[in-house]
């Protein structure tokens, strides 16, 4: 795909980037590292809610494959969020690793400041399965999974890459919620971590991509994405 036109503009957070596109396309932000902070094919007016950014003020370059321009730059109009400690300090982490992930080593393990979280960053996600006295390892071909024990989460780095920002913390809040209300529902942990995205900033059209780009074309993530979309219309947000 050619990006055919670009702007470099530098934001102040928090905020809503609104663009015009004149016909059908792609559009979206990236910074100097090749971290993607919104993308998404659409047309007419178009609302890119930014709640996760680097610094107070990032140059982002708005990049797209059609023509475009950028309407104003308008502050999310979001409420003091209040949560639980642990989501909290869990959230905080989380960003920095959603915005680093794009340029960190692969193969390490990276903790939060106080070593309560921790994410392994792995070219491949394996199960171990004991026959005898050796373990056998069988590559999984999932994007993530948690310990609901401890809490640790495992991510494929290749695909984890690949993921805007956005979808990065949707997919890091549904893990962390399977540990933290040890659930092993995919749907119930999906609205749990639907609730926090939501309350941080994000937008409900990031959600659904979130759900969309990362699931098969399964029954299971057929009733996921439903499910979600049915809370999304019963739960407005804001209008990105």
């Amino acid at each position: 795909m050619e990006f055919v036109k670009k702007q470099v503009v530098t934001f102040l957070m928090p905020l809503v980037v609104y663009v015009f596109m004149e016909e059908e396309g792609t559009i979206r932000g990236i910074d100097k590292n090749g971290t993607v902070y919104f993308e998404r094919v659409g047309q007419g007016r178009l609302g890119f809610p930014l709640p996760v950014l680097p610094s107070e003020e990032t140059i982002l370059q708005i990049e797209a494959d059609k023509q475009f321009r950028i309407l104003n730059e308008e502050q999310l109009k979001t409420q003091a969020v209040f949560l639980p400690s642990e989501i909290e300090d869990f959230v905080a982490f989380a960003k920095k690793f959603a915005i680093l992930a794009t340029t960190l080593p692969v193969g390490d393990s990276y903790y939060s400041d106080d070593e309560r979280f921790k994410i392994g960053y792995l070219s491949q996600i394996v199960s171990r399965t004991k026959k005898g006295k050796k373990w056998e390892e069988t590559p999984l071909d999932t994007p993530a999974r948690v310990n609901r024990l401890n809490g640790d989460i495992e991510l494929n780095a290749e695909k984890f890459r690949a993921y805007t920002v956005p979808i990065r913390m949707f997919m890091l809040l549904h893990e962390f919620m399977h540990y933290y209300f040890n659930s092993a529902s995919e749907t119930e942990v999906d609205l749990q971590a639907l609730r926090v995205y939501l309350a941080l900033g994000f937008g409900k059209i990031d959600a659904v991509y979130a759900l969309t780009k990362v699931l098969k074309d399964s029954p299971l993530a057929i009733q996921r994405v439903d499910l979600l979309i049915s809370y999304l219309k019963m739960h407005q947000n804001n209008e990105a």
